[in-house]
C-alpha cells in the first residue's frame, strides 16, 4: 500500500477515488472521520489517497495525469469488494487476539494478586 497524494478536501479526495475505482483501481481514503478534529489540533488536517495495491501505483499516477489512461491490470468490484472483505476479516481477527490476550493478562493478574493476598 502506497499513499498515492494528500488532499485538504475530502471531497476532492473522494472524487479521485471514485475515478480510480472506476477504472479498477484499488483506492483507500485516510483520515476521512479524523479530518474534522484537525480544527482543535486532535486530528490530521490533510486526507490521505492510498493505491491499496503497489502494482497499480504507476497506473493511478497515470490515470490522476490523464483520465483516458488505459490501466493494464484493472480489478473488477467484486475483486474489490473481495479484498475489502478479507482485509475488514483479518483487521476482526486481530482485534479479537489483542482481546483475549488482554484478558488473559487481566485475570492471572487477578489471580496472583488473590493468591498473594490470601498466603500473607
Amino acid at each position: 500500500m502506497r499513499l498515492f497524494k494528500t488532499f485538504d478536501d475530502l471531497t476532492e479526495a473522494e472524487l479521485v477515488a471514485h475515478q480510480m475505482r472506476a477504472k479498477g483501481i484499488m483506492i483507500h481514503i485516510a483520515n476521512r472521520n479524523t479530518r474534522n478534529l484537525g480544527a482543535i489540533g486532535a486530528g490530521p488536517l490533510n486526507v490521505g489517497l492510498w493505491v491499496v495495491l503497489d502494482d497499480q501505483y504507476e497506473d493511478a499516477r497515470l490515470l490522476y495525469e490523464n483520465p483516458e489512461h488505459v490501466v493494464f491490470d484493472p480489478l473488477t468490484e467484486d475483486q474489490m469488494r473481495q479484498l475489502t472483505a478479507q482485509a475488514e476479516n483479518a483487521r476482526g481477527m486481530m482485534i479479537q487476539r489483542i482481546l483475549n490476550v488482554l484478558m488473559i493478562t487481566i485475570t492471572s493478574g487477578l489471580l496472583l494478586w488473590v493468591g498473594l493476598t490470601v498466603w500473607q
